[in-house]
């Protein structure tokens, strides 16, 4: 398939794939480290929330050791330290209801809203029948009630508030190790996605290379061959070319070049065979006609002699004659 497929074609798809598989999994990466990024800020709400339901009893608690610090200060030897100790106690009192009713406010997991309502009832009952009886006691001065009350009823409220307490704490422990382990596990898998996308980068990036190598490489190198015998004037290459792309043409204006300069070279030296065939038959014309110039001469100078004796002759002839014409006339004037 790759042999009629067009050369920037297959650039573009090997680019675009690279690109993908880097994409897909850098998205990948990006989702489970949001994940991961979001159970953390889940945890901390968690936290928070732990933190904030357990302060309604710390707070309580401070209120009710302040109570007790001021318990010295009742038989009005020193108002303003008692003052102060109720003022702190009042003030850890109000923490501890601004604590309840942030917890209150806050949305619930499954299974939450049964013990929040047992939670908001239990506290409610530390606080009024309590913590707020040992404020009341502590402001009449009656100290023998106030004793009494924070060593029975207030320990026994106490107590029954911290089991619904517990109960809820352990639910946003537990959602806290859930968030934890979630978180965990989005790390990892964004973790191993990283891992995962370099090593299909690198398969990608071989594969890209491999196809370039038989799609590309291979076909210049051929090309080159074939240019560098060409110009040694090797013109026998064979090119077995079944590519219809880029490299598919070039190799066959290679093999066209190559099958046009052997014609061109055959005809060389036919035509070279041509001429020296014609150079021979004037050569060997030449010859004969030097042959019958030397005849022709020698024959024209036996025909020279020949003129020459007949002429001798002529003249002989010429001398006997006018002999013979003077013998006669002397022979008429005789008789």
């Amino acid at each position: 398939m790759l042999k009629n497929t067009r050369l920037t074609t297959i650039l573009t798809l090997s680019g675009l794939f690279l690109f993908f598989v880097f994409l897909a999994s850098s998205l990948l990466s990006v989702i489970y480290l949001n994940r991961s990024a979001e159970s953390l800020k889940n945890l901390n709400h968690e936290v928070s929330a732990t933190l904030g339901v357990a302060d309604t009893t710390n707070w309580i608690r401070a209120a009710r050791t302040t109570l007790l610090a001021a318990v010295p200060y009742a038989d009005g030897n020193s108002p303003e330290a008692f003052n102060a100790a109720l003022t702190q106690a009042r003030f850890y009192y109000d923490g501890g209801l601004r604590f309840m009713q942030a917890y209150q406010a806050a949305p619930k997991m499954a299974g939450e809203a049964e013990l929040s309502r047992e939670l908001a009832a239990r506290y409610n009952d530390y606080t009024e029948q309590g913590v707020g009886a040992l404020f009341t006691a502590l402001q009449k001065r009656d100290v023998p009630t106030f004793l009494m009350l924070a060593g029975t009823k207030v320990v026994a409220l106490d107590e029954a508030y911290r089991v619904p307490l517990d109960k809820v704490i352990a639910i946003h422990k537990q959602s806290a190790v859930n968030i934890t382990q979630q978180a965990d596990t989005d790390t990892h898998i964004a973790y191993a996605a990283a891992g995962v996308s370099v090593i299909l980068f690198i398969l990608a990036s071989v594969i890209v290379a491999v196809v370039l190598k038989n799609v590309l490489i291979k076909p210049l190198r051929r090309a080159g061959e074939v240019t560098a015998a060409i110009g040694a004037g090797d013109l026998t290459s064979e090119f077995h070319n079944l590519r219809n792309d880029e490299m598919g043409r070039l190799l066959q204006g290679l093999e066209n070049m190559q099958l046009g300069l052997k014609t061109m070279v055959s005809e060389i030296v036919n035509g070279v065979s041509e001429v020296a065939r014609v150079t021979t038959q004037i050569s060997d014309g030449n010859h004969s006609l030097s042959s019958r110039t030397e005849q022709q001469a020698a024959a024209l100078e036996e025909t020279a002699a020949s003129m020459e004796e007949l002429s001798s002759t002529v003249s002989l002839n010429a001398g006997n004659a006018s002999v013979a014409s003077d013998a006669a006339s002397a022979a008429s004037g005789t008789a």
